[in-house]
């Protein structure tokens, strides 16, 4: 609509054919964005999204912007809006709607943009509030949607040719992985990394695991340690395994949506793939288990509904441990053991989550309006059905 009204206000006056059924267009396209509008807010209030908006919000919930994109569209309806449309040659119902002249529908069109102007006013607030995990969401929500029969079979054909399996080589074969994504194109709309980011992250660590070969190359040398520092903003390292950070990663998407492509897209989710299948077959060899033992009184049914609950609203991870802060942790603890009736709730979640000090987290917690808040959205949460 925006870039419709730009092309428009750059045709001549004298070009009346298109004008009527320009603005009938432009009354369409609004309507199918404020139809839109209260399912994407809908889901921000549940914590979830599905798709980047993209777009500048100090422009498009600016009503002034507005009213200048609409002062031809305005100026030509006003001219031709003595006359019925009917007398056009015109008549035509949108949406139950039936414009009897030309201003009556310059006037619903300047309605139903105020009308998304509120609504994405209450976007951009949702989204400044939004808690990291919203973005952990996004990017789960996306790669649900991701064909991983490409990375499956990249796999297979490797395990067939790699001869005996060790964990060294695994190693290796994940760091190439990696370094065919940072190789490629999908951290060029990022920004370079900072002296005091590039002093955080171990690049040492990760050269050892790289063969020769790679390391000898223009682009290795060049700016191998510059893209691998950009890439860690959405990695951890947790012993031997390089594991996804969906909320950080979710993030990177989102606010970059408009500069990746599709291909940008499917290497982020191919690479998880690949790391998910590498790790699977690394676990054994280093005397990892990828089981989690639950606590008796956290593993019943009921618990279970809860826990479940927590993983699809982003607050704890596959393997029921804490992806939020601290102080959210410490409320999530105390409304579970509420629900659960257990009367040593730190004892139990200290233990669990390898954490101490959850009782001052809690308290520190109660001091705080917003994280009271998240408090009630966990309750009304494990209340749904």
């Amino acid at each position: 609509m925006n870039e419709g009204l730009t092309v428009y206000s750059q045709l001549k006056k004298d070009e009346e054919v298109i004008l009527i059924p320009f603005a009938i267009s432009q009354y369409g396209t609004v309507c199918l964005i404020n139809g839109l509008l209260p399912e994407y807010l809908a889901d921000l209030e549940r914590n979830e999204c599905k798709e980047s908006l993209c777009i500048d919000f100090d422009q498009m919930t600016s009503v002034d912007y507005w009213m200048e994109k609409l002062a031809k569209l305005r100026s030509d309806m006003e001219r031709l809006g003595t006359v019925p449309m009917k007398e056009h040659g015109i008549v035509v119902t949108i949406l139950d709607f039936t414009p009897e002249t030309t201003m009556d529908l310059y006037r619903a069109i300047e309605q139903e943009i105020m009308r998304m102007v509120e609504m994405l006013k209450q976007v951009e607030v949702k989204l400044l509030k939004a808690p990291v995990a919203l973005y952990g969401n996004f990017y789960r929500y996306l790669r649900a949607q991701y064909c991983e029969e490409q990375a499956i079979n990249d796999f297979k054909n490797w395990m067939r040719s790699s001869g005996i399996a060790t964990l060294e080589k695994y190693k290796t074969f994940r760091a190439e992985q990696v370094i065919r994504f940072i190789k490629g194109t999908t951290l060029d709309c990022a920004g370079g990394p900072s002296e005091e980011e590039k002093e955080k992250v171990d690049v040492e660590r990760f050269k050892k695991q790289v063969p020769l070969s790679y390391q000898e190359e223009k682009w290795f040398v060049k700016c191998f340690d510059k893209r691998y520092v950009i890439f860690s903003r959405t990695v951890r390292w947790e012993g031997d395994f390089l594991v996804p950070d969906y909320s950080c990663a979710g993030l990177f998407i989102f606010q970059h949506w408009n500069s990746l492509s599709e291909d940008d897209i499917k290497a982020i989710f191919y690479l998880d793939k690949m790391l998910e299948l590498i790790h699977a077959k690394m676990k054994p060899l280093s005397g990892k288990s990828d089981v989690t033992v639950l606590p008796e009184i956290l593993a019943t049914p009921e618990a279970m509904r809860l826990w479940k609950k927590a993983q699809r609203a982003g607050y704890v991870d596959e393997h029921f441990q804490p992806i939020c802060s601290r102080s959210e942790a410490a409320l999530l603890a105390d409304v579970m053991a509420e629900r659960l009736n257990i009367t040593e709730k730190w004892k139990i979640f200290e233990a669990f989550w390898n954490r101490n000090n959850m009782r001052s987290d809690f308290s520190r917690a109660c001091t705080q309006p917003r994280t009271l808040e998240f408090r009630d959205k966990i309750k009304r949460l494990f209340c749904s059905i």
